[in-house]
């Protein structure tokens, strides 16, 4: 099952580096895009990055 992950890096939150390791045991099948600079609500501090990582995901299927 395909995964997209989308995550700030200043999320205090979330450990990234659960994500990385993640990243590379399903190379295939996970998807991690990290914002550099948004932290936990991404979606409303980077909304137009939010949404162009969706885009992008979801217009190559």
């Amino acid at each position: 099952m395909p995964l997209l992950t989308i995550v700030g890096k200043t999320d205090g939150a979330l450990i990234l580096n659960a994500f990385y390791e993640m990243e590379k045991k399903f190379p295939d099948n996970f998807q991690l895009i990290v914002h550099e600079e948004a932290g936990h609500f991404l979606h409303r501090e980077a909304p137009d990055f939010f949404i162009k990582a969706l885009q992008r995901r979801f217009n190559k299927h």
